[in-house]
C-alpha cells in the first residue's frame, strides 16, 4: 500500500511498494524512470543541452467513438524551465475506426528574456517567455507565437521519501499568462538530481486540472 511521503507544490509525492537503490545525479546519464499517476512511465536523461523527459499518456476523447489516443511527449528542460517540446498523437482503434485527423505532430521552442531565475527556496521571479509553436495533422499546418508572462514561485526545501530513499526536493509553480489565457504548472524539483517532474497542470479560467502525482523513481 502506498503512503503519502510529502506535499510539494500542493501535490502528493507517494512512496512506491518496496525500496530501490537511491539515485544520484550520475544516474541521469544512463536514465531514470519516474512513475506518475494518470500517465505512462517518464524516462529522464541528462543531455548536453539540458534534461530530457519522455512519456506517453493514453486518453479517450469520447468513449462512444471506439478509439483512444496515445499522446507522446518529449520535453527538454533547463532545471524546471522549458527549452523545447515536441510530440505526436496517434489514434488507436478499440472497437471502432480510428480517425486520421487525430494523428498529429507538434513542437514548441521556448525562449526566456533575461537571466534564468535562481532556484532559491521561498523566492519568486517573473520573466517573459516566448513560445514559437507548430503542428500538423497531415491535412493542414498551424504555426503560432505567444509571449507568456511567467511567474515562478519556489517553495520551501523539504525532504521526501520516495521508493525507499530520502531526497531533497522543492515545490515549484509556474503561472503562465497571455491576455485571458492562463495556466499553472506545478513541479517537484529533485535538488541533487537537477530533475523537475511536473505533477499538475491547471487551466486557471475554468479550473480544469490534471494531476500526475509521483509514485516512484528508479534507475533505468
Amino acid at each position: 500500500m502506498r503512503g503519502v511521503a510529502i506535499l510539494a507544490a500542493g501535490v502528493a509525492v507517494l512512496t512506491g511498494p518496496g525500496a530501490a537503490a537511491c539515485l544520484t545525479a550520475a544516474n541521469l546519464d544512463r536514465g531514470v524512470v519516474v512513475t506518475r499517476q494518470a500517465t505512462g512511465p517518464t524516462t529522464v536523461t541528462r543531455t548536453g543541452q539540458g534534461t530530457r523527459y519522455q512519456f506517453t499518456r493514453r486518453f479517450d476523447p469520447d468513449t462512444t467513438d471506439g478509439f483512444a489516443v496515445d499522446r507522446y511527449t518529449d520535453i527538454l528542460r533547463d532545471g524546471p524551465f522549458p527549452i523545447r517540446e515536441s510530440g505526436s498523437t496517434t489514434a488507436v482503434a478499440i472497437t471502432g475506426q480510428a480517425p486520421l485527423d487525430f494523428n498529429t505532430t507538434w513542437s514548441s521552442d521556448w525562449r526566456m528574456s533575461g537571466a534564468r531565475p535562481r532556484l532559491d527556496p521561498l523566492t519568486r521571479a517573473t520573466r517573459t517567455v516566448t513560445e514559437v509553436s507548430s503542428s500538423s495533422n497531415g491535412l493542414d499546418d498551424q504555426r503560432g507565437r505567444t509571449r507568456w508572462q511567467v511567474t515562478y514561485t519556489f517553495l520551501e526545501e523539504k525532504s521526501a521519501r520516495v521508493s525507499g530513499c530520502d531526497y531533497r526536493v522543492m515545490g515549484i509553480t509556474a503561472e503562465h499568462r497571455d491576455g485571458p489565457t492562463a495556466f499553472l504548472d506545478r513541479f517537484v524539483y529533485f535538488i541533487d538530481l537537477d530533475m523537475a517532474v511536473q505533477t499538475q497542470w491547471t487551466e486557471l479560467a475554468s479550473g480544469v486540472q490534471r494531476t500526475y502525482g509521483i509514485t516512484g523513481v528508479r534507475a533505468r
